[in-house]
């Protein structure tokens, strides 16, 4: 069996939105209200929510073999230290 490990090259983002760390905890709170389950990522610095666009057509496949993702949207805030 083969392996190949292909990492991304290049990440767009269509949408980035920039919140206070307070804001973004309130939109979070706000969404899962909703029922959609809504996990904040870390790093760097910057506690964020991505929300990816599928593989669903032949162009976004072919721009992933090419070592590009896309990001429908972004929402971060900063913050300095990972808080448990």
């Amino acid at each position: 069996m083969k392996f190949t490990y292909m990492p991304a090259k290049e990440l767009i983002i269509l949408e980035m939105v920039k919140y206070t760390l307070e804001q973004l905890a309130q939109t979070s709170a706000l969404i899962q209200e909703t029922g959609r389950p809504m996990i904040l990522n870390w790093a760097e610095g910057i506690a964020f929510y991505h929300s990816p666009m599928p593989f669903n057509t032949k162009e976004l496949l072919k721009e992933r073999k090419d070592g590009k993702i896309y990001w429908a949207s972004v929402m971060y805030a900063v913050m300095p230290m990972f808080l448990r």
